[in-house]
């Protein structure tokens, strides 16, 4: 196990200009519930991405990521041990967070288990005495919190495999009611086990009751082991509900619409149905007891019971519509409070799409809001763009064979630390949307189905298709696909897949359409980039890449591939392509990095092949990143090259190629997913942004756009106040400025160069010791000694 110091950071709480050097920040979309949990006022909401907290006295929320130190993502479990005052969140993946004194304690033996075949989800987790125990795929896990030990798992085999574990609730000792006390119930897709909780041979099967007497709606009393399982379990004090699903049963009852209880009484279960369920032939899905109050609902149903007790004498059990809220099965498990000297209800669906979503009933069941973290509005990427001081999202796909994946989910522009999300195309059969371009201060995004959008504001203004541009359909209906739009000089350029005519031209007026007679019709083609020599680089589906320029008469185009003397490309299939400051052309494959120096020499005689830097790694040198996918490469202010991988994280590597700078992975670094889809770089601030597999984070470099002179030069911080760790950067200069730093005396203590407009100290003087309190000098001079400037900063140490 694994103990991190917990910190508490807001998600999404820094502004561009505010974040330090090396600081890390996440915008996850929380819309994806799997799971609500209620303790003390507190709803916890456990999501794809990780878990947030609502509040029910304030109404604030609280969202938490890795950057808190959680070690991982999916939850699909809570629970809170008052006991040892400690949260236990469980994953899909079988991993295990303790969350105690603000420190985190992880349990990753399931998650890493090599003797666990198959899902290793949680299902659920119960508390009792200390203990934890957890509803696996595989088993019933116990631990003790406490020591953070797992003590044992217990098996529940169905034909000689592990049976699915769903529930589990444990009974404390019961006085004059032996049926329950110390006893512990486990929910399997095949059966109830029971037994007593006390007992040390619990790993034997021969120790669990699989045997229950039920008393069904006409008064017939039978005997079931629940051969198809049960769905949930329901205790509370004295109290065992059980939802079943069908079952061996007398009468005709249908028992995915029954409720089970236990009569101390009758020393038996007695069935219950609700009829407007039954008769819609739902089935319960799952509830909540508080006390000898239970909520549950179906598909289109929720039923409340205000007393067991009274259930068993056939009082009546109202039910409420929650159509249309769940039209798609979208309610993942509910949790409900009672309002204090109210005769009502506040009740709480965990949402697939929407978080939580509340309900206030009292008379009737009446909507009142949905409730998640403000952020984007999905974790998938199709293109980040960085434009107008604000971080834009295209969250559409493609599947490796560059099909739709049929993405319905827009843009998401965050800015001012606030996300908005756009809502123009869901009427309007769009989906996949994928490049975003600015182009005279209107937004251009290409979708993989339905053309051009161009928006002003938020807000579509135009759809470019076959009717009213020079784009082209594939299909009789109107396929139009869009893959990649790039400017120049006042044209925006766009890319038409399997047209017959692929490139398209608009100069906010007029439109044009070209060939590419390097490729049949049958080509797809994606993302495209507009060079500063006038060149269009255009990528292809496995067949390299298209060179278009005009030769001054007209457009002609070539294909690059990997072929000698024919481009010499790493790989048929590029994903990224990027122009460096000194005009190179860097290309990312599925076989690593390669370079072309004489991109202008494609078209004449001369040589221009692409080469592969090589890097030296611990003492070896390697071609870069070579079998390496490489699945976005962009530059940054100081000319070094961001490379997203899939599956080894992101690499920064210097302006040549020749040295690594940084090599960030999920396991050493705040980075969330190893696998990282897109990259963007805001240059004013050199922050970049990680689109990954499991969401969108940033990092805040040291290198930024240089300046064109030393008018706008800022030190952050300024004062630095004692305790300070971070970095201390100067920012507005040109590139390779040198800067020398000095005590007030001046005594040199450090000095260095800037990587772009920007440069980074961290404090300390040559000796690695933080210098003295006082005022320090940063003596700017651009390096052809043209122009200098001193700035003056307070630390207090």
């Amino acid at each position: 196990m694994k103990y991190i110091l917990f910190y508490i950071i807001t998600i999404c709480s820094f502004s561009f200009a505010q974040n330090r050097v090396g600081e890390w920040s996440a915008y996850l979309s929380y819309n994806e519930g799997n799971f609500v949990y209620n303790k003390e006022n507190v709803i916890y909401v456990g999501t794809k991405s990780q878990y947030y907290t609502y509040n029910l006295l304030d109404n604030s929320i609280e969202s938490f990521s890795k950057l808190n130190n959680l070690n991982d993502i999916n939850v699909t479990a809570i629970n809170f041990d008052n006991q040892t005052k400690t949260l236990i969140i469980g994953y899909e993946n079988g991993n295990i967070d303790l969350v105690k004194n603000r420190q985190v304690i992880n349990i990753p033996f399931i998650k890493n288990s090599a003797n666990i075949i198959g899902s290793k989800t949680i299902k659920n987790i119960h508390v009792s005495n200390g203990l934890a125990f957890l509803s696996c795929s595989f088993g019933l896990v116990k631990l003790n919190i406490n020591q953070a030990e797992i003590l044992d798992t217990y098996y529940f085999w169905n034909n000689g495999s592990y049976g699915e574990v769903i529930d589990c609730y444990v009974f404390n000792e019961i006085k004059n009611n032996d049926f329950l006390s110390n006893k512990i119930f486990v929910a399997t897709n095949f059966g109830l086990f029971s037994s007593n909780v006390n007992d040390p041979n619990l790993i034997d099967p021969n120790s669990w009751n699989q045997e229950y007497l039920i008393e069904n709606v006409v008064n017939q009393q039978i005997n079931t082991s629940f051969e198809n399982g049960v769905k949930k379990i329901l205790g509370s004090n004295e109290n065992l509900v059980l939802f079943p699903n069908e079952y061996n049963a007398l009468g005709g009852e249908n028992g995915s619409c029954e409720i089970l209880i236990y009569s101390k009484e009758k020393s038996r279960f007695i069935s219950r149905n609700v009829p407007e369920i039954c008769n819609q032939n739902e089935n319960i899905i799952s509830g909540h007891i508080v006390n000898n109050e239970v909520m549950g609902y179906s598909y289109s149903k929720l039923f409340h019971i205000h007393s067991i007790e009274n259930l068993t004498k056939q009082t009546q059990i109202n039910t409420y519509s929650i159509l249309p809220f769940n039209s798609q099965n979208n309610f993942r498990n509910l949790t409900f409070s009672k309002r204090q000297n109210e005769n009502s209800h506040d009740v709480f669906f965990s949402h697939s799409n929407l978080g939580l979503v509340k309900f206030l009933l009292n008379e009737n069941l009446n909507f009142e809001q949905n409730i998640s973290p403000n952020g984007p509005a999905s974790n998938t990427f199709s293109d980040i763009e960085y434009n107008n001081d604000q971080i834009i999202i295209s969250h559409g796909g493609k599947n490796s064979s560059w099909n739709n994946l049929f993405i319905s989910k827009e843009l998401s522009f965050y800015k001012n630390n606030s996300w908005s999300t756009t809502d123009e195309i869901k009427d309007l059969n769009i989906y996949d949307l994928q490049s975003i371009v600015n182009y005279n201060n209107s937004l251009f995004v290409g979708s993989w189905n339905n053309g051009l959008l161009e928006l002003n504001e938020q807000e579509l203004v135009n759809l470019y298709n076959e009717n009213n541009s020079s784009l082209q359909s594939i299909t009789t209906d109107g396929w139009i696909r869009v893959g990649g739009c790039c400017t120049e000089n006042n044209l925006l350029w766009v890319t038409n897949s399997e047209a017959e005519k692929p490139i398209s031209l608009f100069n906010n007026t007029n439109w044009e359409s070209l060939n590419l007679n390097s490729i049949s019709t049958n080509t797809m083609i994606g993302k495209i980039f507009c060079l500063n020599n006038g060149q269009k680089w255009v990528q292809t589906r496995n067949e390299g890449i298209v060179v278009l320029t005009n030769n001054g008469k007209n457009y002609i185009d070539k294909k690059i591939t990997s072929s000698v003397s024919n481009g010499n490309l790493p790989s048929n299939t590029i994903n990224a392509i990027a122009e460096d400051a000194n005009g190179y052309v860097w290309v990312g494959s599925t076989n690593g990095v390669g370079v072309f120096y004489s991109a202008e020499n494609i078209f004449s005689n001369s040589n221009y092949d692409c080469e592969t830097p090589l890097l030296e790694v611990d003492g070896y040198v390697e071609r870069l990143l070579f079998n390496t996918n490489i699945l976005d490469l962009k530059i940054d202010g100081g000319n070094r090259k961001w490379i997203a991988t899939e599956g080894k994280g992101v690499f920064l590597i210097s302006e040549d190629g020749t040295e690594e700078i940084f090599h960030f992975t999920a396991e050493n670094s705040p980075l969330l997913n190893n696998t990282v889809f897109n990259l963007e770089i805001d240059s004013k601030t050199g922050s970049v942004y990680f689109g990954t597999e499991s969401g969108l984070c940033s990092y805040r470099s040291t290198a930024t756009d240089e300046a064109e002179n030393f008018e706008n030069v800022k030190i952050f911080p300024n004062p630095v106040k004692r305790n300070y760790s971070g970095l201390i950067t100067i920012y507005g200069l040109t590139n390779d400025t040198n800067i020398k730093i000095t005590d007030i005396s001046g005594n040199l203590v450090h000095e260095t160069q800037t990587e772009g407009g920007s440069a980074s100290w961290n404090g300390r003087s040559f000796n690695g010791k933080k210098v003295k309190t006082g005022v320090y000098l940063f003596f700017c001079t651009n390096k052809d000694f043209t122009e200098s400037l001193v700035k003056k900063v307070l630390i207090y140490n």
